[in-house]
């Protein structure tokens, strides 16, 4: 089964009547339904389609219904969470583990379709993702530490990253996340010290980013902490690892990527992603299409 994580615009650029895209909706449900494709959701996503609720009801309308019929239970667990399942575990987190429960995922469900539930599933959101920002400013300081040390010795990335992203940096960055991490969930020091990153997709995933942010930022020569909307970027590219792969049309989130020189998680635009879902439902020939 082939399994895929979208951005919000993609979902609602497929769900919005007027779009170019939306006949690929038949067919992606279409895949879903037959069990060839998953599709991945998050609480992070859920969020992001509620700011349409305020300006545009029936939008929101289309993209809302369009999430629950392609992703259904498959609503991934808050980044923190996944992450603490791999640091307990050395392993990547099971399927089974990975989603929420089928009463917190049935309660969002409920709450997102009416526009009264809007507050309350913002705030339900907030809640289960609250822990997760100082997880991701720990390991944001030290790697600025460290790439701050190698401006000063002349070293500033400029150009090619270098070392500075091999699977031994990595390793190292996970590490002082892992240890510190590990002490919060009663770790020893043993068991996080024999942890590899290499195994661990959605920690690789969030270390390598949080390197690249910060590697792209010194090489423009912007001072400024991560905005709301890294921390977005983050975490989205964290979850999409549980998939395998993620769409976006992000642009800026898409140059974030490019500079992860170690197992960057594959990315497609949503052009690349219609295409693959033409050419699937075409293969599946017309019993598939409905």
């Amino acid at each position: 089964m082939q399994s895929y994580y979208l951005d919000a615009n993609i979902i609602r650029n497929l769900a919005e009547a007027s779009s170019p895209w939306r006949k690929n909706a038949r067919a992606l449900r279409s895949l879903v339904g037959v069990g060839a494709w998953a599709i991945l959701g998050s609480l992070e996503l859920l969020e992001e389609l509620t700011s349409l609720a305020c300006s545009d009801a029936e939008r929101y309308g289309q993209a809302v219904a369009l999430f629950w019929s392609i992703v259904g239970d498959r609503v991934l667990r808050p980044t923190g969470k996944l992450m603490e399942i791999e640091l307990r575990t050395g392993a990547a987190a099971a399927r089974a583990e990975a989603y929420l429960d089928s009463a917190t995922i049935a309660n969002m469900r409920a709450l997102s379709s009416d526009r009264s539930g809007m507050a309350s599933l913002r705030e339900d959101v907030r809640r289960l993702k609250s822990e997760d920002e100082k997880l991701w400013n720990d390991i944001g300081d030290g790697v600025e530490r460290e790439l701050t040390a190698r401006a000063r010795g002349g070293q500033a990335p400029s150009g090619d990253a270098g070392p500075f992203f091999c699977e031994k940096s990595v390793q190292s960055w996970f590490l002082t996340l892992a240890r510190s991490q590990g002490k919060r969930l009663g770790l020893s020091a043993n068991h996080t010290d024999q942890l590899r990153v290499s195994r661990l997709p959605c920690s690789r995933a969030s270390v390598s980013f949080c390197m690249a942010q910060i590697l792209r930022r010194h090489r423009s020569g912007t001072e400024q902490r991560f905005r709301a909307n890294d921390f977005y970027d983050r975490r989205h590219y964290t979850l999409a690892a549980m998939a395998g792969c993620f769409v976006t049309e992000d642009r800026a989130l898409r140059r974030t990527v490019g500079e992860i020189g170690y197992e960057p998680l594959p990315v497609m635009t949503g052009e690349e992603f219609s295409r693959r879902l033409v050419n699937d439902v075409e293969a599946g020939g017309a019993a598939l299409r409905g």
